[in-house]
């Protein structure tokens, strides 16, 4: 019987209370470090989500063989996905956040993309995205409608 007795210790509180406040130390330590690449982090979710846009552009041409697009409102720091068949059709509509701005809007005419009805897109260009920070993001729409980030 005396074999199968075990010396159980358990925790003190003070171990407990240490480990507690060192748990603490790193979550502070941390957050700001979070906070120091919130512009970025807005930046590359930003760009993503401009980039979900294109591509759902372009994927809706292709599938409805329909004429879609994303239209570029520079000033307002919008963009808005678009039917461009029998006029102008706003699908969808997003604001950038005030830490995110266009910096530049490239060889797009109307500051709108479009993609024919195979996926190509009717001009090449860049759309830049800039922060608070001075980080950049360029989406670039090559002729055949593959979309790139940098």
């Amino acid at each position: 019987m005396e074999r199968f007795k075990k010396n159980h210790t358990g925790i003190t509180l003070i171990e407990l209370l240490a480990v507690i406040a060192i748990m603490g130390i790193l979550a502070s330590v941390s957050a700001g470090f979070i906070r120091a690449y919130q512009p970025n982090i807005k930046l590359y979710t930003e760009t993503r989500q401009l980039r979900e846009a294109l591509e759902e552009a372009r994927s809706r041409t292709i599938a409805e063989q329909k004429i879609y697009g994303v239209r570029f409102f520079e000033a307002q720091g919008q963009y808005e996905l678009v039917s461009l068949e029998g006029g102008v059709m706003v699908e969808s509509a997003s604001a950038l956040p005030s830490e995110v701005w266009f910096s530049s809007i490239a060889a797009f005419e109307d500051g709108t993309v479009r993609f024919n009805k195979a996926g190509a897109a009717h001009e090449s260009g860049n759309v830049v995205l800039e922060n608070s920070d001075g980080s950049a993001r360029t989406i670039s729409i090559n002729p055949s409608g593959y979309i790139e980030t940098e």
